[in-house]
């Protein structure tokens, strides 16, 4: 995933850049199993870009928005008791 690598490099404008994109598309792959893609992923990616820029609204949009799942979230709360309170 091309804005993992770019987070990873700390080229976050870029990184925020692809990981909107994962979210704007359609699931890529669909298995016997179910559909997989990187939208949980790619949210809870930008909303810790924001969230390190201090951006925590906007953070806490993307979270809410998506509709990450609950564990996704809880960890998210649990890593600053404040943040989303």
């Amino acid at each position: 995933n091309i804005g993992r690598a770019m987070h990873q490099l700390g080229l976050l404008p870029a990184a925020l850049h692809y990981y909107k994109k994962v979210l704007d598309m359609p699931p890529v792959v669909e298995g016997q199993d179910g559909i997989y893609d990187l939208k949980r992923e790619a949210a809870h990616n930008t909303a810790l870009i924001y969230k390190g820029s201090g951006a925590t609204e906007l953070a806490r949009m993307y979270l809410l928005r998506l509709k990450v799942g609950h564990a996704c979230l809880s960890q998210l709360f649990l890593v600053d008791n404040e943040l989303f309170m």
